[in-house]
C-alpha cells in the first residue's frame, strides 16, 4: 500500500519555528515538488500502535502537524508525502506526537535537524530512527551556566492551571551591593542561560550581559526567564487562535499572569525598578508575539519591548490587525528584528521581512519610539537571537 499525498504541507500549516507570518504557503503560482520520507528502521523500544508524525519548517515546527503524520505500509515502513515548494530547504525531526518522544542519537544525545535541499524533481528520503527522547537515558550535557542564575522551582501560576520553574539571572556584583536594576521579563527561560535545558539552543543571555558589563557598556539588568509550557506553549504565546493549527487563545491570560503575579513575585524578592521605565519585556518567534501583545496591552508595565523573529502572520495574521489599531498611549521603544534566511526559502524569507518591515512601519506611525533589524544572513534560531542579544537590550535600556 502507498500512502496518497497530503494536503500541500507549505501551504496548510500555520506554525511557529518557521518564524514566519505563521504561513510557510507559497506565492500564488509557486511551483510544488513532492517530498517521500520513508522511515525504514525504528528502535526495538517503540511503543506497539505508535504514530509517527514529521516536525519541520514547511509545518512551522509543529510536533505533530496533521499533515505531517506517517501512514504504515504493507512493507512495514513508515510513509509520508508531501507537497513543498520547489526550491525549499526542508529541515525536519521525527516525533512519536510531542517534542518529550521526538527522535534522538543512539545514546540519547540531541541530533541536528535532518536537512533536504529540494530542487525542480521530486524526492524520496529513506532514513531510521536511532532513539526516541522518552526511551533513551539522555545522555549528559554540561552545563553552560556562566553568571549568577538563580531557578525557582514550583513557583505557583494558578492562570495558567498550575506551577511554573523560573530561572533569575542577577547582575554582576548583585550580592555585594544594595542597589536596584531594571527588570527584563523574557519567555521559553529553558532556553536562555544553560545548553543543558535547552530544547533548541541557549541564546547565551548570561554570557552577553556579563560581557557587557565588564566592557563598561551596560550598568546591570535582572532577567526574569519563565519556562515556556511545553506543549500547551503556542496556546499561551497568542491571544488568538489558529484555526487551522488548534492553537493559541490563552495569551490574554499570560500576560495578565505575568502583570498581576509574576512581576509583585519579583518585585518582592530582589533589588528591582520597578517602575515601567526600567521594566521591559522580550522573547522570539512566539515569545516575540507575545512581548509585543502584553507590551501594548499594558503599557503601564512595560516600557521597553523586544520581539526577536516575531510570528506576526499567526492565526490569519491577526497580530498585523491589531498592530494597526496600536497607538501609543505612554512612551514606549519597541525592538523588532527579524533574519533574512529565516525559513530556508528565499520566497518566504523575503515576506518574512516584508512583513516586519510593515510591522515597523505601523507601529511608527502609532506614535512609537522603534528600532528594526534586518540580519541578512540569519536563520530562526537561538544562535542568531544571541548574536542580537547584546546590541537590542542596550538599545532598549539606553537612557
Amino acid at each position: 500500500m502507498r500512502c496518497p499525498e497530503v494536503a500541500d504541507a507549505s501551504g496548510g500549516a500555520r506554525g511557529e519555528r518557521d518564524g514566519s507570518d505563521g504561513v510557510m504557503g507559497g506565492a500564488v503560482g509557486e511551483s510544488t515538488v513532492s517530498l517521500t520520507l520513508v522511515v525504514t528502521r525504528v528502535p526495538a523500544a517503540t511503543p506497539p500502535g505508535a504514530v509517527l508524525f514529521v516536525a519541520s519548517n514547511v509545518h512551522g515546527w509543529v510536533a505533530a502537524p496533521g499533515t505531517g503524520r506517517l501512514c504504515r505500509t504493507d512493507d512495514g515502513t513508515w510513509e509520508v508525502r508531501l507537497a513543498v515548494p520547489a526550491g525549499t530547504r526542508v529541515e525536519y525531526k521525527l516525533t512519536r506526537g510531542s517534542w518529550e518522544t521526538v527522535e534522538k542519537g543512539p545514546r540519547g544525545e540531541e541530533r541536528p535537524n535532518r536537512v533536504v535541499q529540494v530542487g525542480a524533481e521530486d524526492v524520496e528520503v529513506r532514513l531510521g530512527v536511532s532513539a526516541w527522547a522518552d526511551r533513551v537515558a539522555p545522555a549528559p550535557v554540561g552545563r553552560t551556566v556562566s553568571g549568577d542564575v538563580t531557578i525557582v522551582d514550583g513557583f505557583a501560576a494558578p492562570e495558567l492551571g498550575g506551577e511554573r520553574r523560573l530561572r533569575v539571572y542577577l547582575p554582576p556584583g548583585y550580592a555585594a551591593s544594595r542597589r536596584r536594576y531594571p527588570v527584563l521579563f523574557m519567555h521559553d527561560g529553558q532556553n536562555l542561560f544553560d545548553a543543558s535545558s535547552s530544547f533548541a539552543g541557549e541564546w547565551e543571555v548570561d554570557e552577553s550581559l556579563d560581557a557587557l558589563a565588564r566592557e563598561g557598556r551596560f550598568e546591570g539588568l535582572i532577567v526574569v526567564g519563565l519556562d515556556n509550557a511545553g506543549e500547551a506553549r503556542l496556546d499561551e504565546y497568542s491571544p488568538w487562535r489558529d484555526r487551522q493549527l488548534g492553537k493559541g487563545g490563552r495569551g490574554d491570560i499570560y500576560a495578565s499572569f505575568l502583570v498581576r503575579t509574576l512581576k509583585p513575585f519579583v518585585d518582592r524578592t530582589w533589588r528591582t525598578l520597578p517602575d515601567r521605565e526600567h521594566t521591559g519585556i522580550a522573547g522570539s518567534s512566539m515569545g516575540g508575539l507575545i512581548s509585543l501583545y502584553a507590551g501594548l496591552r499594558y503599557p503601564e508595565v512595560f516600557s521597553r519591548v523586544a520581539a526577536f523573529s516575531p510570528t506576526l502572520g499567526f492565526a490569519a495574521r491577526m497580530p498585523m490587525r491589531y498592530l494597526r489599531t496600536a497607538r501609543a498611549r505612554l512612551p514606549q521603544r519597541l525592538y523588532l528584528d527579524m533574519g533574512g534566511a529565516e525559513s530556508g526559502h528565499p520566497t518566504r524569507d523575503r515576506e518574512l521581512v516584508e512583513l516586519v518591515r510593515a510591522a515597523a512601519s505601523t507601529l511608527e506611525v502609532g506614535g512609537f519610539e522603534v528600532r528594526l533589524v534586518i540580519d541578512a544572513p540569519a536563520q530562526h534560531h537561538e544562535s542568531a537571537w544571541a548574536v542580537r542579544f547584546p546590541e537590542a537590550v542596550t538599545w532598549l535600556f539606553r537612557p
